[in-house]
């Protein structure tokens, strides 16, 4: 039997392991001895980000004055995005936005980065308006954040002398 084009045939436990960690769903199919699985690939952040910009009233407001020259900066990409100099445009939608900030601070890549580094690391691929005020109450909120990092704060007013003991 031949593979079909959307089939991954994986021989070595290791790599099937390494699969998975990935936060690749694998389903089996088969029998006891031969196990048959199945790739599903769900649609990518790029792809959401553009199916939800358009119910977004702002940016479809945004596209439609594109051809008007206004407002600066905004084009639209090959794939049908809205851009913001070269960002993707995120949707005013709650889910979207925080599903964007888990990516950039929950995933074993990022290791829980600090409101300024994740600020500027987003800043590269994404727009949307108060984008820095958000992620910084995002990262505030981060439980993990509050018990790990400490605060790097210089001491308020000047140092008191200790009392001599008698």
């Amino acid at each position: 039997m031949q593979p079909s084009p959307h089939t991954i045939v994986i021989t070595h436990l290791s790599l099937l392991k390494e699969v998975e960690d990935l936060g690749i769903q694998l389903v089996s199919h088969g029998q006891a001895h031969v196990q048959l699985w199945a790739l599903i690939l769900q649609p990518s952040i790029v792809e959401e980000i553009r199916v939800n910009q358009e119910s977004d009233a702002e940016l479809q407001r945004i596209k439609q004055n594109l051809e008007k020259g206004k407002p600066p900066g905004f084009v639209v990409h090959e794939d049908g995005t809205l851009r913001f100099q070269s960002r993707l445009c995120v949707p005013r939608n709650k889910e979207q936005r925080k599903q964007v900030l888990e990516e950039a601070h929950n995933t074993r890549y990022s290791i829980h980065p600090g409101g300024t580094k994740m600020y500027r690391d987003l800043r590269q691929y994404f727009w949307w308006n108060n984008m820095k005020k958000q992620v910084a109450e995002y990262v505030d909120k981060c439980l993990t954040c509050l018990k790990v990092k400490a605060e790097h704060q210089r001491p308020v007013g000047k140092l008191r002398p200790l009392e001599i003991p008698t």
